[in-house]
């Protein structure tokens, strides 16, 4: 007879626990600040990563973010997918959160300019430099973005 009581009791703490995970506040801009996008390269691919630093309280963030791909200032359109978006909806805690990657492919064109990943989330924004470009594994193939 005790345990079906210990299962009711468990339910109910772990009910109280999402309904206050499901109520958090908002964050506001003012706690939070877009990470500088990091990038490292694989044996073929360059990848972004996109991360949010929350100073302030544990926070419900629902925002669009976006990765992408930029050379002068520009999105480069030469790039399918670019930028890759994502839909935010989720609790963050203080400190760093990484939210998601963009993985680029298969670049043939000019290794010459400075390419950077600009990071987007609601009203921020934050770039950093690719440091490591994709590898080109076929000039008849589009370059691609996509997430991980």
């Amino acid at each position: 007879m005790s345990i079906p009581v210990v299962i009711l009791v468990a339910g109910v703490i772990g009910a109280q626990h999402a309904d206050a995970s499901n109520t958090l506040e908002r964050c506001s801009n003012g706690s939070l600040r877009v990470v500088l996008p990091r990038t490292e390269g694989t044996a073929t691919q360059a990848v972004a990563f996109l991360s949010i630093l929350n100073r302030g309280v544990a926070c419900r963030l629902i925002a669009m973010a976006s990765l992408t791909v930029v050379r002068h200032g520009a999105r480069v359109v030469s790039i399918r997918g670019n930028p890759v978006s994502y839909r935010i909806n989720q609790t963050i805690a203080h400190g760093a959160t990484m939210l998601f990657d963009a993985w680029w492919s298969n670049w043939c064109g000019s290794r010459s300019d400075a390419f950077r990943v600009r990071g987007v989330i609601g009203a921020l924004t934050a770039s950093g430099p690719y440091n490591v470009l994709p590898e080109c594994l076929g000039a008849r193939a589009p370059s691609r973005l996509a997430s991980g």
